[in-house]
């Protein structure tokens, strides 16, 4: 180990920090247990240019009640301190009142440099920040303790003009919590109540929007939502959750509720434990889609049939993202075969997202070589028309992309 050059170990030492959950207090996580190995060790794991991503500070006063003020000032100084002037990443956690607590001070005095803010605290402590330091912040999420009820708007964040991702994973509403909306370019929303949804109204700028279904105990009707146009959306994801309202996705296109005339791309992910056949968008309306992501749709045998039938008329999808714990009645399907209609013919890059496969699979490779040749008795090249195929076309493009760097390949 001593024969290792410095930039050898820094290498390695970035590996062991880059986990964003790590609280940067916990005296089990680097570059704590990197430093107590050998003064040349802490020298290089908690050196400013050498850490990597030094920035990412996360604070949980929750685990921390029962340590002194000393013992924890001295934790959260080093890093604002050694950071000297790079950007910070900070999360913090509380469910008491910490804004009169010297550490919540001292991170006060280093807001200037916060690009990054992950936060659930009071909202007390939360309009205790001094808004106008955030002049860096780019991305924002906001959560709130369960109990800690609404009693006037938190102003903090309303003149944050660099903000260009903000998650609210609570029920704060425009209103609640006021936003820069004209410079907002990705949003993820938990919200389907009438204010949220003439919100998204006002983020002129916004072009990534995820909706995620809520628990079943926060009913809403989307049916009752009016008609929102979001011109400069061009994706849009959606989150199932096993017990929510089913079908967000397939709801907000069928009742018109949202229009997004400029999307191309589309994810739809549904929960592992979700028990029902997905329901998919109708097709005529996602005109514009050449991306298509679909998580645990088909994890059960009897959801591929759908599965296979939404794709059949999506015949202008150019990349497909489906997780590996589909099974090879998808890849039968997607397979060409003289004689038989195409499916997905202009797709250009195929990707599956982490999960184990048997490899060599027949099937799946049978999949592929389809995918990759022109069969000389199928027909020649063109486009295939997307309303009426034709069994004599042949597949007018092939696969120029295969990405299995997710998949873990078992024998």
């Amino acid at each position: 180990m001593r024969s290792i050059p410095d930039d050898v170990l820094t290498e390695v030492f970035q590996h062991c920090v880059a986990s964003r959950s790590h609280d940067s207090l916990d005296l089990r996580n680097p570059p704590w247990t990197l430093s107590y190995v050998s003064r040349r060790w802490r020298d290089l794991s908690t050196f400013p240019f050498h850490f990597c991503d030094f920035g990412q500070l996360s604070v949980d006063f929750r685990k921390y009640e029962a340590l002194s003020t000393r013992t924890i000032l001295t934790r959260v100084a080093l890093i604002p301190e050694r950071s000297m002037n790079m950007d910070l990443s900070v999360m913090l956690l509380s469910q008491r009142t910490i804004s009169d607590h010297p550490a919540f001070v001292l991170l006060d005095l280093s807001a200037r440099r916060w690009r990054r803010f992950s936060v659930s605290v009071l909202r007390l402590c939360l309009q205790a920040l001094p808004g106008a330091s955030f002049t860096r912040i780019c991305e924002l999420s906001v959560s709130r303790p369960n109990g800690d009820a609404v009693v006037a708007p938190v102003t903090t964040f309303r003149t944050a003009s660099f903000v260009r991702s903000v998650v609210i994973l609570s029920d704060e509403t425009s209103n609640s919590l006021p936003l820069p909306s004209s410079t907002i370019e990705t949003y993820v929303c938990t919200s389907f109540t009438r204010g949220d949804w003439d919100y998204l109204k006002n983020l002129t700028a916004l072009k990534s929007l995820k909706l995620q279904g809520r628990s079943k105990r926060a009913a809403f009707n989307l049916s009752e939502l009016p008609q929102i146009t979001l011109p400069t959306v061009t994706s849009l994801r959606v989150i199932e959750e096993s017990d929510s309202d089913a079908g967000i996705a397939a709801k907000l296109f069928q009742t018109n509720s949202l229009v997004l005339p400029s999307l191309s791309t589309l994810g739809i992910h549904f929960h592992f434990l979700y028990d029902s056949t997905p329901s998919f968008p109708p097709s005529q309306l996602l005109k514009s889609l050449t991306t298509l992501i679909s998580q645990n749709a088909m994890h059960r045998a009897a959801n591929t049939g759908p599965a296979l039938r939404f794709l059949d008329i999506m015949a202008h999808v150019k990349k497909l993202v489906i997780d590996g714990r589909c099974g090879n009645e998808l890849f039968q399907g997607l397979t060409v075969r003289p004689g038989k209609d195409v499916i997905l013919p202009n797709l250009l890059v195929l990707q599956l997202l982490g999960h184990r496969r048997c490899f060599p699979d027949p099937v799946f490779l049978d999949f592929l070589e389809s995918q990759c040749r022109q069969d000389c008795d199928v027909g020649g090249l063109g486009a295939v028309n997307e309303e009426h195929h034709n069994a004599s076309q042949s597949r007018p493009v092939f696969l120029e992309e295969i990405d299995l760097s997710e998949v873990q390949l078992v024998p």
